[in-house]
């Protein structure tokens, strides 16, 4: 059984000792309060573990995708989609660059239905609150539990092994509502005890994440000639298909919402078409390994950097109001994504290089607006649905662009680059709201305020930062 050693040492109420290791992966394992009246600092550790939980697991998906898409047809899925990856079975040839593959798929085989549906996920150990056990869990939506056909999950207690699981094993039929998988429970009786970084239920079938292109590989050897075994490398366990597996159209892997899909269709597509037929220095492609990343990475090839300049785009956030008379422009933006006050735009996680937004009934009139230039007031602004700015006019003339007129936009873009400007620029994270909790506080019925800064909350900032980093640099 696959342990991990936890670092000893004094714990601060249900943390667990931070450790990286030399995969970078961020291990701190934040357990559940017995009491429903709880301290302000479980409050805190709430609030943080829930954030680094979030990155960790998006770090743990994005390196099973990079492995994966090593197998020369897997295709990689975009931001919000039903599903992570897919086993492209239609005619070749096929790109040899993953990050092509989608929009080969897109452009030439819309409604083929050539594709194995896969799913990454991340497990941890969870501590139940009140019987000291451990168990692990993830989730799943109703409607993947119809169309994923294969779950690739791993675990950043251990990110070199990854379990190699069909789908019907642990769902035999589609289900009605969403799901969470939950293991047995595993006794453990110091709470320092080294605990396996995969349930039992598991451990069959894991394998080194270096053999995951073998195993895709093997899958698909299957599934093509019915009469091979389907067999795990490493473990040489021999799986089976109930009935052939279902093939579906690459709607699967592009984004869920018909407001994501449009916005793909309308912006991202034409970008990354103008930026092919124009032959410049400056290459798009699409953050296949890290979706979140943004919705499109340029990379100069020629002056070989080592980091792409990360774009996220934005469809009508933006209002404008413009007085030909004044020497500046007033600009409004939406600060959070859907208003959904879980998802700010502007945030110290925001992985991008540079924004490109669309003004609201402006007839595809946009700003690019690089990282340094966005107003500070902007950053961290839970208190606001809008974000406003007066603008410069002669800076508002330098950024803005017309996704109608390609060779505008690609010219526009490639002088803010030439002119430094998409350079990256760390923002400080600023103290985040906390939710209402009961509190031992007898003065206080609840608690609704920022965190203090302290030793520990500084901690904390600098790890979230750091996950930040190497999601940027590594899988981007």
């Amino acid at each position: 059984m696959l342990h991990r050693n936890l670092i000893p040492g004094k714990r601060p109420l249900s943390v667990r000792p931070s450790h990286v290791n030399a995969a970078g992966s961020y291990l701190i394992d934040f357990g559940a309060e017995e009491d429903d009246i709880m301290s302000e600092e479980s409050i805190r550790m709430r609030f943080f573990g829930y954030r680094l939980r979030v990155m960790r697991s998006s770090l743990m998906e994005a390196r099973i995708t990079q492995f994966a898409t090593q197998h020369a047809h897997v295709v990689p899925g975009c931001e919000y989609a039903r599903n992570d990856l897919a086993l492209y079975l239609g005619p070749l040839p096929f790109p040899p660059i993953a990050n092509d593959r989608l929009l080969h798929l897109i452009k030439n085989n819309r409604r083929a239905k050539v594709l194995i549906l896969m799913d990454t996920k991340s497990v941890e150990a969870y501590l139940a609150s009140r019987d000291g056990h451990v168990y692990y869990e993830f989730h799943m939506t109703a409607e993947q539990t119809s169309s994923c056909q294969i779950l690739l999950i791993g675990s950043s207690q251990d990110p070199d092994f990854i379990a190699f699981i069909p789908k019907h094993l642990i769902w035999p039929r589609r289900a009605r509502k969403d799901c969470v998988f939950q293991s047995l429970r595993i006794d453990v009786k110091d709470r320092f005890e080294p605990v396996p970084a995969f349930p039992p239920e598991m451990e069959p079938f894991l394998i080194p994440m270096t053999s995951l292109q073998v195993a895709i590989a093997n899958m698909e050897a299957h599934i093509e000639d019915p009469g091979k075994k389907w067999m795990l490398p490493h473990s040489g366990v021999e799986l089976k298909w109930p009935k052939p597996p279902p093939r579906h159209s690459v709607k699967e892997i592009q984004p869920e919402a018909e407001a994501h899909r449009k916005a793909m269709d309308d912006m991202v597509l034409p970008i990354h078409e103008a930026f092919t037929k124009a032959g410049t220095v400056l290459k798009a492609a699409l953050p296949g390994l890290y979706p979140i990343a943004g919705d499109l990475k340029l990379i100069d090839d020629r002056a070989g950097r080592a980091e792409a300049i990360l774009v996220e785009l934005k469809d009508s956030h933006c209002d404008m109001e413009d007085d030909s008379h004044q020497s500046h422009v007033s600009l409004r933006h939406k600060s959070w994504a859907l208003f959904n006050p879980n998802s700010l735009i502007f945030t110290f996680r925001a992985p991008w290089h540079c924004i490109i937004t669309q003004i609201s009934g402006s007839d595809g009139k946009s700003l690019c607006i690089p990282r340094k230039r966005i107003p500070p007031w902007w950053w961290n602004n839970h208190t606001s649905k809008w974000l406003s700015w007066d603008i410069d006019r002669s800076l508002f003339n330098q950024l803005t662009i017309d996704i109608n007129r390609p060779d505008d936009l690609v010219q526009t873009m490639e002088s803010l680059y030439s002119s430094n400007e998409f350079e990256w620029r760390d923002i400080p994270m600023a103290p985040l709201p906390l939710p209402d909790y009961k509190v031992s506080d007898p003065q206080q019925k609840s608690y609704k305020g920022h965190v203090e800064t302290d030793v520990w909350e500084s901690l904390m900032r600098e790890l979230l930062m750091e996950m930040c980093r190497n999601a940027r640099l590594h899988y981007a």
